[in-house]
């Protein structure tokens, strides 16, 4: 067993540069630690990384075979977390060509959201709920960041992902029906019955749906709540819809 103990070691240095946004743009590449997550993948990895405490402790000798062990505070620096399990691997991207978006089914549509907390949770919300797929705006934030996959956990390798531009998105009026969250002009959630072929647009943290959504939308929607309650995270207004459309 060789172990990577000198940081000036090539392979410990580009998979360090993934921690940042820049070089898992370039590379395509992007980590998942931990053993619980990396159990429930379903996919080929291109590297799988160890520290030297976790790998002495391994019983899978096939597995063995395939490992990078690096030394302990080597492999810290490698991960996102404080306290790391000591098991990582790096995926490719997994977003899929927005050529490939179906004509049919039933879609999120993040319109430039920020939080990788949010985006996540949205991510495993659709997953458990057997929604078709989600569909981000070239703004929204990335997806490969390591919050965000932490957050999602595996439900970002088996929910289909398409990244589509809002005047793209809004030709989809020719096979969907569009609704869009707001706080005014909105029919309530209760009051709505979902088309089968349909696409939710919820919008960012801050300023919500954009305008040109927000017209183009065949629907605009809100959830009634009490007085003095003006909205709600959009990880939890989004659930309630999407448990609502299904």
């Amino acid at each position: 067993m060789k172990i990577i103990n000198s940081k000036d070691n090539k392979t410990y240095k580009f998979l360090k540069s993934l921690l940042q946004k820049k070089y898992r743009k370039e590379s395509r590449l992007f980590p998942v630690e931990g053993s619980v997550v990396l159990s429930e993948i379903d996919r080929d990895f291109k590297y799988l990384c160890m520290s030297k405490t976790y790998y002495e402790k391994l019983e899978n000798k096939d597995v063995k075979e395939k490992v990078l062990v690096f030394d302990d505070n080597l492999f810290k620096d490698l991960c996102d977390t404080q306290n790391p399990q000591g098991i990582l691997a790096y995926f490719d991207f997994i977003e899929k060509d927005a050529a490939d978006l179906p004509d049919c089914g039933k879609f999120l549509y993040l319109d430039d959201l920020q939080d990788p907390g949010n985006v996540g949770t949205l991510i495993r919300t659709c997953d458990a709920l057997s929604m078709d797929g989600l569909i981000v705006s070239p703004e929204t934030v990335d997806l490969y960041s390591p919050k965000l996959v932490r957050s999602s956990m595996a439900s970002l390798f088996r929910l289909p992902i398409y990244r589509l531009d809002k005047k793209s998105l809004l030709k989809c009026r020719k096979n969907f029906k569009i609704y869009a969250t707001a706080l005014h002009g909105a029919k309530d959630l209760r009051s709505i019955t979902f088309e089968k072929n349909s696409i939710l647009i919820l919008g960012n943290e801050a300023r919500g749906v954009s305008k040109d959504l927000l017209e183009g939308a065949d629907e605009k929607i809100s959830i009634r709540m009490r007085e003095g309650v003006d909205s709600l995270n959009v990880a939890i207004s989004g659930g309630i819809i999407i448990y609502s459309m299904l």
